[in-house]
């Protein structure tokens, strides 16, 4: 960026990294919907200026620092200012490159800039206007986020018909329904959250949490409130305490895993349960 008198005093190590010359920064409008090769689905204003004056804060000296983006300086230092447009012609994306040295000071202004979203120095008092695209970074997400929903399904698809109505139990559905509705449910489950059904399949004590849920819904124990203690519902017994704010489900689980007679109550609520 062009520095001239109070403007863009900005220290070097806050300046982003320069554009290597066959290198492209991509800023993307924030709310386009759509493909932008599919006119009847797109969504995206005319045009949106971004402002090309900001305030930001030096991280290297923690100091307020006005910002601009500058097109030239003239007679009697009179400036004037660059103008930042995003146009739904261009598909809400602007493309900079590293070889023009107007988009490398434009660059340089949308990078520091509080209108960026991606600007992890950004002020939350600004409402972000765009945000730069990563191209790698966002192909490489999608291709995690694929890896892990293929192997969640997998791990679904080989499931057995305890393991699938476990699980129901476990997440608290109905278990009883047709197993062909249960694995349906798991596998949609494993689809639409991978990462947290790949962790809840690996639980060794799905099995104990499916068992509790089946004797809750068999009125055999309940969880008391006021307690805070699953109890036996005809005698009223404590089975053990929960603590405050923990998983009511989890808390006995980690009971009758853990103590020494937790062997005992499984057996009597397995019996319980026939």
């Amino acid at each position: 960026m062009k520095k001239h008198q109070d403007w863009n005093n900005i220290s070097k190590e806050a300046l982003p990294p320069r554009l290597k010359k066959d290198e492209v920064a991509v800023y993307r409008l924030l709310g386009i919907k759509g493909d932008p090769n599919k006119p009847e689905s797109f969504r995206c204003p005319a045009a949106v200026n971004v402002p090309t004056r900001d305030r930001v804060i030096d991280p290297k000296t923690d100091e307020f620092v006005d910002i601009a983006f500058i097109q030239s300086v003239g007679i009697g230092d009179a400036v004037k200012f660059g103008t930042i447009w995003f146009r739904k012609d261009s598909g809400g994306i602007i493309s900079l490159t590293g070889s023009s040295i107007k988009n490398s000071e434009m660059y340089e202004y949308l990078e520091l800039s509080n209108y960026n979203a991606s600007n992890p120095n950004r002020s939350d008092d600004v409402i972000p206007i765009f945000e730069r695209l990563n191209p790698r970074k966002d192909a490489e997400d999608k291709r995690k986020t694929r890896g892990t929903r293929r192997q969640a399904l997998n791990i679904a698809s080989d499931m057995k018909a305890q393991d699938i109505r476990d699980f129901c139990s476990m997440m608290g559905w109905d278990d009883s329904r047709d197993l062909i509705v249960l694995r349906d449910a798991v596998e949609d489950y494993a689809d639409s959250n991978p990462s947290e059904f790949i962790r809840k399949s690996k639980n060794k004590q799905n099995s104990v949490a499916a068992l509790i849920n089946r004797c809750a819904t068999a009125n055999v124990i309940a969880f008391n409130t006021k307690t805070n203690s699953w109890k036996w519902v005809g005698s009223d017994e404590i089975i053990c305490n929960v603590s405050r704010g923990g998983a009511k489900v989890e808390g006995l689980v980690s009971h009758l895993v853990e103590s020494e007679g937790g062997a005992e109550v499984i057996k009597t609520l397995q019996k319980a349960l026939k």
